[in-house]
């Protein structure tokens, strides 16, 4: 029997709101949205949620589960070796001074701390990150590793996984290695997919990726018609190298044991830089962009490449962030939202990060900007992953995938975001959080 789900405001992301509205769901599929004067009869099994707001499933864009629970992780632990080299890393930031502020140091700690990891605490980690992620209403992740022993873990959760595996390479040699070993992977794990995981490649980022390897990369993509999810422009030690070909990422080569890299060509605008390997287009999504203006945006986004805005995280890392009016009227629904890691947030609530933007874009809050948000949080992000079929909207033939936010007798639709987070979390029609 079809299930019927009520509430006051239904916002379905299509641009559209539904006052006194119903999602009906058959076997987890939505079959219909209805005004509750259209239901009658016996022939649905009714929820009645009152005054509440129904929205789709939120989905993070981009994020590293693996890092959840280095937060708590000492060195201590290191093998002696590594800890003796780890020590005499930090002394040369400390040496450089500021240096030990930097995000290269910031990395070269995250890296020391996953080390310290042993495989069950990083299995925990990741179950604890998606934990966290479903509490808070996602209801799909981006996740970006390289690790094949997380993919059970995915496979068996209720939330969606697009799984990114991270790669890298600092030369010819090793790109033919580590190109070896990619297509290895995206085999292995495209035979184990469910219905609610698939795979996608992260070269991760300009500076860590040889030039030779994009195009191998590119071709590959194009051929499996895979995604692309990569770092870009987030940091100043990023765009020094960039423009210079020198900058404190050096260390974080020397430190994680690879040949220094050079940029192809300095570039002043590292838009053209990115846009030399070939990876630009439809396809791709670009996490951060944070060190760019306005003008590096706009030529960005001509590319016709996603852009994944992480504004707390950059705001942590890096004390600034990207304007959420310039962002959303150069890129459009081009734009989602996501967390990164908990190593450099306060949490793994997408939520929280459109309540962020809502609270610091300097004006007055209105139902359009809120509709905006909404659409980061759900059909945007779809869009980008190629999922829109399945998720981001309350349409026919989605999957029941929704979030039920319980409303004040005084509060209206937009209220949603001065909400902790969802009272009900659904996910192809089943109830899996209950707030």
């Amino acid at each position: 029997m079809p299930e019927v789900y009520k509430a006051k405001w239904i916002l379905p992301a299509d641009g559209g709101i539904v006052q006194n509205g119903a999602i009906v769901a058959d076997n987890g599929i939505i079959i219909d949205l209805l005004y509750h004067q259209e239901i009658s009869g016996e022939n649905y099994t009714v929820y009645d949620f009152g005054n509440a707001v129904i929205t789709p499933g939120f989905i993070n864009l981009h994020t590293h589960l693996q890092y959840t629970g280095t937060a708590n992780t000492s060195p201590k632990s290191l093998k002696n070796k590594l800890k003796k080299f780890f020590l005499k890393l930090r002394n040369r930031f400390l040496f450089w001074g500021k240096s030990k502020n930097s995000f290269t140091f910031w990395i070269v700690n995250l890296i020391t701390d996953y080390i310290c990891l042993d495989g069950d605490q990083k299995a925990e980690a990741v179950k604890t990150g998606l934990d966290m992620a479903l509490k808070s209403g996602t209801t799909c992740v981006a996740q970006l590793s390289g690790e094949e022993e997380f993919f059970d873990i995915f496979n068996n959760s209720p939330l969606k996984t697009y799984i990114f595996l991270e790669t890298f390479s600092d030369s010819k040699k090793s790109t033919s290695k580590a190109f070896s070993e990619l297509k290895r992977k995206v085999n292995n794990l495209l035979q184990k997919c469910g219905d609610s995981t698939f795979i996608g490649i992260s070269p991760h980022s300009v500076y860590n990726i040889h030039k030779s390897y994009w195009k191998k990369i590119y071709d590959f993509t194009r051929k499996n018609k895979l995604l692309i999810n990569t770092h870009f422009a987030e940091s100043t030690e990023e765009m020094e190298w960039i423009r210079h070909g020198v900058s404190n990422l050096i260390i974080l080569h020397r430190f994680a044991g690879i040949k220094q890299l050079k940029p192809f060509k300095k570039e002043s605008n590292p838009v053209k830089l990115i846009a030399k390997t070939g990876i630009l287009n439809k396809n791709t999504v670009i996490a951060h962009a944070n060190q760019l203006n306005d003008s590096e945006l706009k030529l960005l986004s001509s590319y016709k490449a996603g852009l994944v805005y992480c504004p707390r995280s950059n705001m942590i890392l890096h004390g600034k962030t990207l304007d959420f009016q310039a962002v959303s009227e150069i890129f459009g629904e081009r734009t989602g939202l996501g967390t990164d890691s908990l190593s450099s947030n306060y949490d793994l609530s997408v939520f929280n990060e459109a309540k962020f933007i809502k609270n610091n874009s300097g004006q007055a809050s209105t139902a359009l900007d809120v509709l905006k948000l909404l659409n980061m949080l759900t059909i945007n992000s779809a869009k980008m992953l190629k999922l829109d079929h399945k998720i981001g909207c309350l349409k026919n033939g989605r999957d029941a995938d929704f979030l039920v936010f319980q409303l004040e007798d005084d509060e209206y639709y937009t209220d949603i975001f001065n909400k902790k987070c969802p009272y009900r979390v659904y996910i192809k029609g089943k109830a899996v959080i209950f707030n």
